[in-house]
Order: C-alpha cells, then structure tokens, then sequence
C-alpha cells in the first residue's frame, strides 16, 4: 500500500511538472501603435502566441524564438520604408493573417516582407498580405519552411530588374510553397541550391519569371499558373 501512495505521489508530480511546461506558454495581446510588438516579443515566452490588435504595428522586429504573431483583421505591420518587416533568427515560429509593409529598399541586405536566416527552421508563413516590399518572404538556408496562401505585391516604382522577388529560396530544402498569388515584383519565385522542395499551385502575373530556377535539383513544380509575365 505504502509502494503504491509513493508511485501515485510521483505520478502527481510528474503530471504536475509537465502541465506545468505546458502551461508557460500564453496568449499575449499587443495594442497597435508605438514599439507594442518589440516589447512584446522581447517579453514573451517560447511557445507563446502574440495576438495583434488592429491597426499599425511598428517594423523591424526580429523574432528569435519559437513564436506564434497572428493578428485581427487590419492588423498591419510596416517597416516604414527601412529594413525587413519580419526578420526569423529561430526554428517553429509562426506568422500568419497580418498585413506586412513598406520595407527598405536594399537588395543587398534582403529588405524584405520576411526573412527567414539560416537555422530558423520549421517556420510557417500562412495567410499574410505583403505590400509595397523589395522582397517577399526569403529563406536563407532553412530547411522545411512552410509559406503558403499570401498575397504578395512588391514594389512597382523600380526597374523590374531592380524590384526583389515574391519569394526567394537559396540554399533550402524540404519546403512547401504552396497557393501563393504573386502580382508583383521582379520573379514570382527564385528558387537557387535548393533540393527537394514543393512548389504547387501558386498564382504568378505581371512579372519577370513566374519561376526562375537556377542549380536546384529534386524539387517538385506543379500545378502552378503563369499569366502575362515578361
């Protein structure tokens, strides 16, 4: 009887300690407005979700842990015309149903909707508006990326071979690019050094190339429509 109380008494603990992992992660609400999301994300937790208000988000934020933005309807972040909207540092982050803004101009630096770097893996970028970037979404060097079901308009007041491209794949594998509609911009998707990676049923009109695909071996590219492109 004694053996038994002391392996319930440890199950309890057990169970204890392990919702207690489970429940660090929290639902945050970000007011719109001032530097809310900087601080929020600053502050928040892995595993956390960050729920932003509608209405104007400062820029230039860099998420580097496992985090969820996801946002009302009207829930707009703008970088204000200087550097990326979005920049990922870190794997099993999570970006979905926010419009994304007014990026810098600099191709150099991948100035950008939002940019993925190397090592950030297992990011999904989901339902999304992207206007008025120099790029899209970039993956620089992460492995299975999921960006699917954005809407992305890139810049138009630049000589096509000067705007960026929707989404631009280096050096990545194991992605899906799935049901994107891309209207403008220099390539719908640029996809280089990249290996087994899903490219389907993406929108692209009115740019350079729908698909520029340059040394990427394995990768599946179906179902895609290409209408009124140079």
């Amino acid at each position: 009887m004694m053996y038994r109380l002391h392996a319930l008494t440890l199950l309890s603990a057990g169970l204890f300690l392990a919702g207690g992992a489970l429940t660090r992660a929290a639902d945050i609400n970000v007011p719109a407005g001032g530097a809310h999301l900087a601080e929020a994300i600053a502050a928040a937790q892995s595993g956390d979700r960050l729920f932003l208000a509608s209405g104007t988000h400062a820029g230039q934020v860099v998420i580097n842990k496992a985090l969820t933005l996801e946002g009302e309807d009207g829930a707009t972040v703008d970088a204000g015309g200087t550097g990326t909207v979005i920049a990922i540092f870190a794997s099993n982050v999570s970006v979905r149903g926010l419009t994304l803004r007014n990026s810098g101009p600099k191709g150099e630096a991948f100035d950008s909707g939002v940019y993925i770097e190397k090592g950030a893996d297992n990011v999904t970028i989901e339902g999304n508006r992207m206007e008025n970037n120099l790029f899209g979404v970039v993956l620089h060097g992460s492995k299975n990326a999921t960006v699917r079901a954005n809407i992305i308009a890139n810049r138009t007041d630049l000589r096509l071979n000067d705007r960026g491209n929707g989404i631009h794949i280096w050096n990545n594998s194991g992605s899906l690019i799935e049901g994107n509609t891309v209207t403008s911009g220099r390539d719908g998707i640029y996809i280089e050094i990249s290996h087994g990676n899903f490219i389907r049923t993406n929108w692209f009109q009115g740019l350079r190339f729908a698909v520029h695909y340059m040394y990427a071996n394995n990768n599946e590219v179906s179902g895609n429509t290409s209408i009124r492109n140079h």
